[in-house]
């Protein structure tokens, strides 16, 4: 996630933390680097669930 908002993995913590202040556009980075890895979920999901469900069908032969 720090890499996707192109900041340090410790700034990450600390933003997550409220342990430190940050620039708006940190902020916004993250911000916006959370709402891309949202979308890319669904994604994730459905193509695990079409392993899971082949797999399973496959033991069910």
């Amino acid at each position: 996630m720090a890499n996707t908002a192109g900041i340090s993995k410790q700034l990450l913590s600390f933003i997550i933390a409220g342990d430190r202040e940050v620039a708006d556009d940190v902020h916004r980075r993250f911000a916006e680097a959370l709402l891309r890895e949202a979308d890319r979920q669904p994604a994730a999901a459905a193509k695990i669930d079409h392993i899971a469900g082949h797999g399973l069908a496959e033991l069910d032969k």
